[in-house]
């Protein structure tokens, strides 16, 4: 049976659609695609009417006599009249209307009824060479879809999209919310920022909040996530969903699951494979095992960074951390929807770092240069003891500042190597000529 709109999903425990029901679902869906054929024309002009009785025929014979000559004379057969077009009924309903009225109800799948359906997935006459592979038409991607995203809200089936919007809505009751927004194909999927990712922070006001939420979530545009269906209205179009049921399935995946030998797959002090998800000047943010926390600047090289973007990091792409802690969670929120029931979700708290996964080039590349070098180096910050310089893009060097004006960060310049400090590895220099200014 469906799953009702508060329920969450039990990561223990596996719930399936009931066989009968979806296949009746699907026969039903099959007869709304299948319209019946028309009749030949060649088979219109060669129907007959069933024959009569003899002795009924023979009575009937003298009567029909004097209409021979007529029948014989040719007659012109009345064309058919032309079947008019089926007009595809369109939804009038406003994306508000559409979510007051689905928050109202505590079905997680609402199904169309009949005569909507057959104007969604109205047949479509398609010629193949190829019987067994036969193109896909827009009737038959749009059902598969729905069915995709109703499978997902019956048993908690994890999809994936890229988050392209953010949204605010209006819900029954007056009250708004914030939504990363998928377009799931022809599916508009929203998912609610409590749904999206961990915030447990205190706001002055509900504006407050709400501004936040929309922050957090635009640093997270471009990024693939994970969902779980929670609810999909299939006349809509429209479906609203959580990222953080989906993050739960991964959590108990990686982190609880022990192997043989007690191991959990990702583990402290261990190394594992991140994946960015956002980028802003003071840090980055990486999911590992599903799990998403943010990894600061001084935590992403040994080397200096005054602002993470200039790093080069992209949204989506895979890197090495080293996870140094990992603590189990419980994440208890309640609902915007419905009668605002309490969801507690398992999760775990990460710590990671990427500089821990690496070899320190401070040291790696200390024997590379000597005392009187000249050296192309990159400007990446300033403290009040001069310039951090980026030496062969190998390794820092702290540069005395010489220069008149403020050289911004990413300047291409020479320096001169002044003093080499073998006990701590420490590089002094000299700026002695501009080579180039950043774009």
């Amino acid at each position: 049976m469906p799953r009702k709109l508060s329920d969450t999903v039990d990561v223990n425990e596996a719930v399936s659609m009931d066989p009968v029901e979806e296949q009746a679902d699907a026969v039903e869906m099959n007869e709304d695609m299948t319209e019946q054929e028309e009749m030949p024309a060649e088979e219109a002009e060669t129907a007959v009417a069933p024959e009569a009785e003899p002795e009924a025929a023979e009575e009937a014979a003298p009567a029909a006599e004097p209409a021979q000559e007529a029948e014989e004379a040719p007659a012109e057969e009345a064309a058919p009249a032309p079947r008019p077009a089926r007009r595809r009924r369109k939804s009038t309903k406003t994306i508000e209307e559409a979510v007051s009225e689905m928050t109202e109800k505590t079905d997680a799948v609402i199904r169309a009824d009949r005569d909507e359906r057959r104007s969604l997935y109205q047949r479509e006459r398609v010629f193949s060479s190829d019987s067994d592979a036969p193109a896909m038409t827009r009737a038959a991607e749009q059902r598969n879809t729905y069915l995709d995203l109703a499978s997902s809200a019956n048993t908690g089936k994890v999809l994936s999209g890229i988050l392209m919007g953010v949204d605010e809505l209006e819900i029954s009751g007056g009250k708004r919310i914030v939504c990363g927004v998928i377009y799931y194909k022809d599916f508009r999927v929203y998912i609610p920022q409590e749904m999206l990712f961990v915030m447990d922070e205190e706001y002055d006001s509900p504006k407050a909040r709400n501004d936040a939420q929309k922050y957090y979530t635009s640093m997270r545009l471009d990024s693939e996530v994970t969902f779980v269906v929670t609810q999909v209205s299939e006349s809509d179009k429209f479906a609203f969903a959580s990222h953080l049921a989906a993050v739960q399935q991964k959590v108990a995946e990686n982190y609880f699951t022990k192997n043989r030998y007690g191991k959990s797959l990702v583990r402290e002090n261990g190394l594992a494979e991140a994946i960015v998800t956002y980028v802003t000047g003071s840090s980055i943010g990486v999911e590992i095992g599903g799990m998403e926390t943010r990894i600061p600047a001084e935590d992403l090289s040994w080397l200096y960074v005054n602002n993470a973007k200039v790093e080069g990091y992209t949204v989506g792409e895979k890197i090495l951390v080293m996870v140094k802690k990992i603590s189990p969670m419980t994440y208890r929120f309640y609902s915007p929807f419905g009668n605002g029931n309490a969801i507690t979700y398992n999760l775990v708290a990460v710590e990671a770092s990427v500089k821990e996964a690496q070899e320190n080039p401070n040291d790696k590349y200390y024997s590379f240069f000597h005392e009187g070098q000249r050296v192309r180096a990159r400007i990446t910050g300033r403290s009040d003891k001069g310039y951090f310089a980026r030496i062969a893009e190998l390794r820092d060097a702290l540069c005395q500042d010489d220069i008149d004006e403020r050289l911004p960060d990413g300047t291409i310049v020479s320096v001169k190597i002044m003093k080499m400090r073998p006990d701590t590895k420490n590089i002094y220099a000299r700026i002695i000529d501009v080579i180039k200014l950043p774009d």
